[in-house]
């Protein structure tokens, strides 16, 4: 029958870093608070179909000790999701969302890469994908997705400074398997298929080591006890 579920949570997170460029030299200190305030809704509206809708206000607050210097970032992001199950081992599912990532403290201050400009890395995504189960314990999936993302952050090799792509489009699907072999043990495993283009001053260019074919795999066990 119909039903509402609403969630909610609040998540505060404080990191600290200090960066000495040189033997002797003062050290610079810097603090960075991101808060999250994820607001969700399930509605059930009957035994087949699904409506999760929700957003996230997303903040980060940074300062320089030793200089003074502050920064602030606010980001709204709104999600909705559509899960339709015709019969019970079958279920589609199609989504729209927009994601924000504030760069992390390795992104801004890492002595090889880092790069304390970095703008936040911003995602309009859209998913759609079907799941069936072969049996109680075997599962296929299929989804594909299509991200529009501004800032990309980025970076071409291992030591290169860290960068914001201006636009970039990432598209592709995923086809992964799960067995659940016993009650407390698990097989899993993907297949990836992407294509990751710069789309920055019109252009269309692959981004490099960006993996086009992507496999994973693992076992997940559960000591019973």
């Amino acid at each position: 029958g119909e039903s509402h579920l609403f969630k909610s949570a609040l998540r505060f997170r404080r990191d600290a870093h200090r960066q000495q460029k040189d033997i002797g030299e003062d050290w610079r200190r810097y603090n960075i608070n991101t808060l999250s305030l994820p607001l969700e809704g399930e509605w059930t509206i009957d035994n087949h179909l699904t409506l999760v809708y929700g957003a996230s206000l997303d903040t980060m607050f940074f300062k320089a000790e030793s200089t003074g210097e502050e920064k602030s970032k606010l980001a709204v992001n709104p999600q909705v999701s559509l899960l339709w199950s015709p019969l019970k081992q079958l279920r589609f599912k199609g989504s729209v969302s927009l994601k924000t990532r504030f760069p992390s403290m390795k992104e801004l201050f890492s002595s090889t890469s880092g790069n304390p400009d970095l703008d936040p890395m911003k995602n309009t995504g859209l998913e759609a994908g079907v799941e069936y189960m072969l049996s109680d314990r075997l599962t296929i999936g299929l989804v594909g997705f299509h991200n529009n993302i501004r800032d990309l952050i980025n970076r071409v090799k291992k030591n290169d400074p860290y960068i914001n792509i201006d636009k970039a489009l990432f598209k592709g699907f995923e086809l992964d398997l799960n067995w659940q072999w016993t009650p407390l043990n698990r097989f899993y495993a993907a297949y990836t298929r992407l294509h990751a283009l710069d789309k920055s001053d019109g252009g269309n260019s692959y981004i490099q080591y960006r993996p086009k074919h992507k496999l994973d795999a693992g076992v997940f066990v559960q000591l019973p006890s």
